[in-house]
């Protein structure tokens, strides 16, 4: 006698539609701590990522940006620095318009305090 045996297979990725790949090449940041054109930050642009220090020290570095995440009420980003290659990573409440840092390709940098920093680097 020849019998069957059905065995029945679960998976969570039968049925589901798959996203396509996609790739943003440039996100669109309405907040005070954004200072570019029309508030776009485009993926690997070059930015300056000034950081007001506790202390009312200002330090202004060159970065290249990589990703901006909002969950929540928190909004971050990731930049990379130019010199270092090293990740940085910023974030803030969402709902509040201080910033303790400010990402911008507007503002030049100011001679005095790129001097003062290069000297303490």
């Amino acid at each position: 006698m020849n019998s069957t045996k059905l065995t029945k297979t679960k998976s969570t990725e039968i049925g589901k539609p798959r996203k396509p790949f996609q790739f943003i090449t440039a996100y669109i940041i309405q907040d005070p701590c954004v200072i570019t054109d029309n508030q776009i930050l485009k993926v690997d642009g070059k930015y300056d990522l000034v950081d007001f220090l506790e202390d009312g020290e200002i330090h202004w570095v060159e970065v290249r940006f990589v990703n901006a995440n909002k969950k929540d009420n928190n909004l971050s980003i990731t930049v990379i620095h130019l010199k270092t290659k090293e990740i940085i990573q910023r974030s803030k409440q969402i709902d509040k318009d201080v910033c303790d840092w400010v990402i911008t390709n507007i503002i030049p940098p100011d001679e005095e305090i790129i001097n003062d920093y290069c000297a303490n680097e």
